[in-house]
Parts: C-alpha cells; sequence; structure tokens
C-alpha cells in the first residue's frame, strides 16, 4: 500500500512541477480580437506591433500593441509558424 502511495504523490508532485514551468513555444494566442478594438497598423514597427493570421491569407498582420491587450504574437515569423492551423 505505500508503495502505491509514494508513487502516486510523485506523480502528483511531477504534474505540478511540470505544469508551473513557463511555456517555451507558441505561447500566444492566433485568435485575433474584434477588428474597431483591435485595429490594423498602416505602417507596422518592430517595437509597436502584434501579430495575428489574417482571414483568408496564408500570412500574418500587424496590429496596435497599445490597442490589443493580450498575450499574442510579437514576431511575424513566430505567428506563422505557431497559427497554421488557421491558414486552412
Amino acid at each position: 500500500m505505500s508503495l502505491i502511495l509514494i508513487i502516486l504523490c510523485g506523480c502528483i508532485i511531477f504534474a505540478l512541477v511540470r505544469s508551473s514551468e513557463g511555456c517555451k513555444k507558441c505561447c500566444g494566442s492566433c485568435t485575433r480580437p474584434k477588428i474597431p478594438s483591435c485595429p490594423d497598423l498602416p505602417n507596422p514597427s518592430q517595437a509597436n506591433a502584434l501579430y495575428f493570421p489574417k482571414e483568408g491569407t496564408k500570412m500574418c498582420t500587424a496590429v496596435s500593441k497599445s490597442q490589443c491587450k493580450g498575450k499574442f504574437y510579437t514576431n511575424k515569423n513566430e505567428c506563422e509558424s505557431c497559427c497554421k492551423s488557421f491558414f486552412k
């Protein structure tokens, strides 16, 4: 009985430690907030842009970092590689 309890406690501790680790890749959201509250940037700058998949295309578009709050992609290449399922 004690061996099963030790294994069970080990599994629980492993799960807790594993879930507390930070995200390493593809941690942003691929869904874009509604356009009125999150407009496109006409001239995106690297410091002031977030990227989302653009509907109907196979590329990501830049939006305003100051107006779109949340955990989104700050790099166009990372957006395009992590949001491949949205390009179908």
